[in-house]
């Protein structure tokens, strides 16, 4: 198929996500924050035709270049960006500290940043590339108890948009995710009332389905000719 890099491919759903693509065929550049033995072990579970690994801290723009240019140099080109590292700090507004809203926009948004200039950098003198980021619908909505998180992920459509304006005469196309509600490690803690309140919102009465949703990132990915859309992948009205 072609080349994708992933972030956040030791999380729950980074790393699915992996699973899908090298299923696929793809060739893949993972990419994780302080666990390179997890890393390795993902890729030595994976039949890709080729695997390569980076550990960095997405706040860290040098580092993140620098991971960039190795996962380039060793995929022969980076054809796709699936940007999937995210993190979730819970706090009311009157109660979380500037300290705590400040990281999580570091890494939720500042690192999407990072990740998708160093992407675009290498995808331009190509004149070809995909950027998908995953979003989440409280993004445009509001999560109670996740003002960081949801400011974050609403800077994220907004940056993902802003590329596809951008980069599209070069032929990059920029879309955002959002997976709706996932049973992965970062919501494995939220009590079940938070579960039960977001399941009841979708017309269908369910969550999302994570092998539904990947199937979906590796499908848009091969697509030329969508781009500058955000796709919501459950049963909530509505949209951004």
């Amino acid at each position: 198929m072609g080349s994708a890099v992933i972030t956040g491919a030791a999380g729950g759903l980074g790393r699915e996500l992996a699973v899908a693509f090298a299923r696929d065929g793809w060739a893949l550049g993972l990419i994780g924050h302080s666990d390179p033995a997890a890393l390795d072990e993902l890729a030595a579970s994976l039949e890709a035709p080729m695997v390569a690994t980076a550990c960095c801290d997405i706040r860290d723009a040098k580092a993140v270049d620098d991971a960039f240019a190795r996962l380039d140099e060793a995929l022969g080109g980076i054809g796709v960006l699936v940007h999937a590292a995210a993190i979730s700090l819970p706090g009311l507004v009157a109660n979380v500290s500037p300290e705590t809203f400040a990281a999580e926009l570091d890494v939720n948004l500042s690192g999407a940043f990072h990740c998708v200039r160093a992407a675009i950098v290498r995808m331009l003198p190509r004149r070809d590339g995909h950027i998908i980021t995953i979003g989440s619908y409280w993004g445009g909505h509001g999560l109670y108890g996740g003002a960081a998180y949801s400011a974050s992920k609403a800077g994220l459509v907004g940056l993902t948009l802003s590329a596809a304006h951008e980069y599209g005469p070069r032929n990059i196309r920029c879309n955002v995710v959002l997976p709706g509600f996932l049973r992965t490690p970062m919501t494995a803690d939220l009590k079940e009332k938070h579960v039960a309140r977001a399941i009841a919102d979708n017309v269908l009465g369910r969550a999302s389905d994570l092998d539904e949703v990947c199937a979906f990132v590796v499908r848009l990915a091969a697509m030329r000719h969508v781009s500058a859309q955000v796709f919501n992948l459950d049963s909530r009205p509505g949209r951004l």
